[in-house]
């Protein structure tokens, strides 16, 4: 149970963003709709995320998005062949394009935080529930069309507020996270056999997030999958671009190597325990 309480959740988000980078070759062997595979899994990323963030103090949230500056540049000046007039519009191109998720977490925080000091936590949390309403509004009627666009930001947005609200259980059963996993695959099934209806997501993925991130025990600090977790979201897209842009070979093989590499330096940044190298390159420390 013990292993259970700290590393479950953590363990699910790296196959989570793992299951996202080769979300391609998932969606054609499962022959699983797109937007139900990538709005789950990025679901999960942006729980988690606002979860650690939630413990994490307001003045120090900003250090977790340095990486952001750090491995654009990078990426800029690699792609550039060196320094350029243009590297700032690379970089902002890079951010959005291949940060796009940590970059929305960046945007619920700071709009998850205004709203909490102007009405109030209860307020905030009615709001992130009307968020779902109103992606499920967009998605079964047509009144909401001109939202269209805004549907995931509505969507991820219910996850950021419930998930930045959720503190740890002192016990927890884990029958109650195999209910959760067993929703989660019933519904995937139920969606391939029998639902002629494709509503694009996974309503189970929410007692799935709830009841694993009450596994966590140690909410304040990050542990090596927690490494791990950041290197893949910050160190492995910069490096799948740098290979792509330097080496001829192919996507699948380029996405192999980048994960074993940030495992890698995401595990050796963990043991050198060196606070100002974690900030720069992961955003924690």
């Amino acid at each position: 149970m013990k292993y259970l309480k700290n590393n479950f959740a953590t363990g699910l988000t790296l196959l989570a963003i793992i299951g996202l980078i080769f979300e391609t070759f998932i969606v054609h062997n499962l022959i699983i709709n797109e937007n139900l595979i990538v709005r789950a899994l990025s679901s999960y990323l942006i729980s988690y995320l606002a979860f650690k963030i939630s413990f994490v103090e307001t003045k120090k949230v900003a250090l977790m998005f340095v990486p952001l500056i750090f491995h654009s540049l990078i990426v800029a000046l690699v792609v550039r062949g060196g320094f350029s007039s243009k590297i700032p519009n690379d970089m902002v191109r890079i951010i959005t394009n291949l940060y796009r998720l940590i970059v929305i977490v960046g945007i619920f925080f700071i709009i998850e935080l205004i709203l909490n000091r102007i009405f109030g936590s209860l307020v905030t949390s009615i709001l992130g529930g009307l968020s779902f309403l109103i992606f499920l509004a967009i998605i079964f009627s047509n009144r909401l069309s001109v939202l269209k666009n805004f549907e995931d930001f509505f969507l991820y947005f219910s996850f950021y507020v419930m998930a930045i609200r959720i503190r740890s259980a002192l016990r927890l059963n884990p029958f109650l996270l195999f209910i959760a996993i067993v929703l989660v695959v019933g519904e995937i099934y139920l969606q391939k056999t029998y639902l002629k209806y494709d509503y694009g997501f996974l309503l189970s993925i929410y007692p799935l997030v709830y009841f694993s991130l009450k596994t966590i025990s140690n909410e304040h600090s990050f542990c090596l999958l927690d490494y791990m977790l950041f290197a893949l979201i910050y160190i492995y897209p910069a490096l799948f671009v740098i290979i792509k842009t330097s080496f001829d070979i192919e996507s699948l093989a380029i996405s192999i190597i980048g994960i074993l590499a940030s495992y890698i330096l995401g595990e050796v940044i963990y043991k050198i325990k060196n606070t100002y190298l974690s900030t720069l390159i992961l955003g924690i420390s």
